[in-house]
């Protein structure tokens, strides 16, 4: 989940930036790079969200979760 923060975060992450730098330079237009700034802007409110409403889940259902599948079953 914390891997939308930055943009090492994770292989997709890495492979976005690679090919915004490319089209940067095929085109000419600098607009087009993605840089760690920019992807920390955008990325962390992404990040933050997804941590907070991945935590109130857990919190929540943290009891069911912790059952053995057997259990579920029956």
């Amino acid at each position: 989940m914390g891997g939308n923060g930055t943009h090492l975060g994770s292989t997709a992450n890495v492979f976005i930036v690679t090919i915004s730098e490319r089209l940067a330079k095929d085109t000419g237009n600098p607009a087009y790079r993605i840089t760690p700034g920019l992807w920390f802007k955008k990325g962390s409110p992404v990040m933050l969200l997804t941590l907070i409403v991945s935590s109130i889940i857990f919190y929540t259902w943290f009891d069911w979760y912790a059952i053995p599948l057997e259990s579920h079953t029956r």
